[in-house]
């Protein structure tokens, strides 16, 4: 039991060490003594285990210009399970792998300032 009537003085020596704050010290207090762990909400398992992980980083080493739907069409031939294009995007941004952005320019437009018209050719 940490807390009781004559040893506040205890509990504040123990929370100080620990590092815990005031509030936790009275909160210490207000519950006689009895301190309950936080709530944590469980650890959720692994869309991918390390091997398949290493199976899409070999396929990305091979050939670096893949997009992202490649990589996942790749590695689904290979038998890896389908994931999303976010959990393939975390996992690589995890392992320090960038992604170059591709842009596609649209066509420029024709007006009359980029062709001749046989109105002004006169």
């Amino acid at each position: 039991m940490v807390y009781n009537k004559e040893g506040v003085i205890e509990a504040r020596k123990l929370t100080t060490q620990l590092g815990y704050s005031k509030s936790t010290l009275y909160k210490i207090i207000s519950n006689g003594g009895n301190v309950e762990e936080k709530y944590s909400h469980p650890k959720r398992e692994k869309k991918l285990d390390d091997q398949q992980m290493q199976i899409i980083l070999n396929i990305i080493e091979e050939k670096p210009n893949l997009t992202l739907n490649e990589i996942l069409e790749s590695s689904v031939s290979m038998g890896i399970p389908a994931i999303s294009h976010a959990t393939l995007h975390n996992y690589l941004k995890d392992k320090l792998i960038t992604l170059k952005k591709s842009h596609f320019m649209a066509e420029k437009r024709k007006t009359c300032f980029h062709y001749k018209s046989p109105i002004w050719s006169q």
